[in-house]
């Protein structure tokens, strides 16, 4: 299965921060586009599932690793160093990528240290 993941990371105006993190796609970066109002940087990865996953997570576990939101300002919400972490199925059904948004969650958590989610009663 062909793969797109667009990592959106909160970090607009640093080139080189933003260059240590894309080069952490490797071969499936396909574009970066940064923007210094809103502070943030979508990077489009795409390609094999097993590639675009691995560098997915590469690509996050930089952005939490460069990025302090302490100091972050910018015009755009965020809920994190990388808060937005879709994946596309380019050559399947929408429903071929539900598991990879699943397991890329489940490898989050505790790899990134993360919070556990919120439950509404």
């Amino acid at each position: 299965m062909t793969v797109e993941c667009v990592v959106n990371i909160s970090e607009g105006r640093d080139g080189p921060v933003i260059d240590r993190i894309a080069l952490a796609a490797e071969r499936t970066l396909l574009d970066v586009h940064s923007d210094a109002d809103h502070h943030r940087s979508v990077l489009t990865l795409g390609g094999p599932r097993h590639d675009v996953v691995t560098a997915s997570r590469a690509v996050v576990r930089e952005a939490c690793a460069l990025i302090d939101l302490r100091t972050h300002t910018g015009v755009h919400p965020r809920f994190g160093a990388a808060d937005v972490v879709p994946f596309v199925a380019l050559d399947g059904a929408i429903d071929d990528a539900l598991p990879l948004r699943d397991d890329f969650a489940r490898w989050a958590g505790p790899n990134l240290q993360l919070p556990p989610p919120h439950r509404q009663a």
